[in-house]
């Protein structure tokens, strides 16, 4: 997304065509296009460049996690389960940077094996050297209530798209607004990206706890009640179906 800021015509209705500037136009319809010109275009030369771009960014990824894991889970106060979700993250980003390898097979017909082996072997090579510094204790999920609840609830989506509980702020009573501003006032930015991601899961089999444990996996935090607090206050809406697993 490219703009100008601040933009006093962003998400109104008087942001029409007409407003927009022709020279800042014509460079984000270049870059579209440049693109578009790219993957239309994209022969085995371009593949194999793009399967170099995805490797080397996987092993960033996986340097910086593997870093920043290790200086908090060095100390002496570290919570028991901090180990074990850093080799289950490095693990899951090499899972979609394999997948993200495959895609782009649709681009041409190439072998993507060799680049999907060394993304493996980087994450397993840097698990190894992880371990020798801190070895990780026995997995085991946070149990507490929330945990509980999550494990039992098998989500459905009624509503399309995405769900912003300020859109039905009208349609809550009392009780269902504490309910969110309870969730909303420990971290308003949050309740913007992990209810979007707890959608994305929802597949309707998947229980709210484990798509709690990806949501951790994919940023690093672990936010199991305000997902469950989530579910109910849509149930109640009428906006999500929710099932129990026993």
């Amino acid at each position: 997304m490219i703009n100008q800021w601040p933009d006093k015509f962003y998400h109104t209705s008087t942001d029409t065509l007409e407003k927009v500037d022709p020279s800042q136009l014509a460079r984000v319809g270049s870059i579209g296009a440049t693109y578009a010109y790219f993957l239309a275009n994209a022969g085995p030369e371009e593949a194999k460049w793009l399967a170099e771009e995805v490797l080397s960014r996987h092993k960033s990824q996986v340097l910086t996690l593997t870093r920043d894991g290790v200086t908090r889970a060095s100390g002496t106060d570290h919570p028991p389960r901090e180990v074990e979700t850093l080799v289950q993250r490095v693990r899951f980003l090499g899972e979609r940077t394999a997948r993200a390898l495959e895609s782009i097979r649709r681009l041409a017909d190439v072998n993507v094996s060799p680049w999907q082996e060394e993304t493996r072997e980087f994450a397993e090579a840097e698990l190894a050297r992880i371990d020798k510094l801190i070895p990780p204790p026995p997995a085991s999920p946070p149990a507490d209530d929330w945990e509980k609840q999550a494990a039992s609830i098998i989500l459905r989506r009624l509503h399309p798209g995405p769900i912003d509980p300020k859109n039905f702020i009208n349609r809550m009573s009392d009780e269902e607004y504490e309910a969110w501003w309870s969730v909303y006032k420990e971290s308003p930015e949050a309740t913007y990206a992990y209810p979007a991601m707890l959608l994305y899961w929802a597949d309707g089999k998947r229980n709210v706890q484990e798509i709690s444990d990806l949501i951790e996996l994919e940023v690093g935090k672990r936010v199991t009640e305000m997902l469950v607090t989530c579910c109910q206050l849509w149930e109640r809406l009428g906006l999500v179906e929710l099932s129990t697993e026993s």
